[in-house]
């Protein structure tokens, strides 16, 4: 099965970016990929609409 994270994953394995902006699921995906795969040419990730589940 492939994850959000995966496919960020690859966009980012592929394009190098140094910068990525992430809106709702995609900001969530970048920045666990960020966390399961760190990756050092990423200079800077900016959320917006991107939390995760907490407790009400």
């Amino acid at each position: 099965m492939v994850t959000y994270a995966d496919s960020a994953r690859h966009l980012i394995d592929l394009y190098r970016p140094k910068h990525i902006v992430g809106h709702s699921m995609g900001g969530l995906a970048t920045l666990h990929n960020q966390y399961q795969n760190p990756n050092t040419s990423i200079e800077k990730i900016v959320t917006l609409g991107a939390r995760p589940n907490s407790p009400s």
